[in-house]
């Protein structure tokens, strides 16, 4: 009988933890929340990296047809400057 009244007294006392202990687990459990933070952070600058290189891709293609434009047009007013020098030409000739 007394050895079933030990396992009763073991079994009643209550599982303490000291302040120390408690502190550790909160500890532990708000770096866990910011290593998860900070990994979402990292991924979010990856994701804005991503997004910045395409944005970048697209300004090229962009600047591309712009300077394409841009010749066409330099070729045109070439051409147009070909036209007045001769128009010039026939101007003068019947003065």
């Amino acid at each position: 009988m007394k050895y079933k009244n030990q396992n009763q007294n073991i079994n009643q006392e209550p599982n303490t933890l000291s302040q120390a202990d408690k502190l550790a687990i909160i500890a532990s459990l708000i770096s866990t929340f910011g290593g998860g933070l900070g990994t979402i952070a990292t991924l979010v600058a990856i994701q804005e990296e991503q997004q910045n290189k395409e944005q970048s891709k697209q300004t090229n293609g962009n600047n591309d047809y712009v300077i394409s434009e841009l010749n066409k047009i330099k070729k045109q007013v070439n051409a147009l400057e070909v036209e007045l020098k001769q128009i010039k030409k026939m101007l003068s000739r019947l003065t």
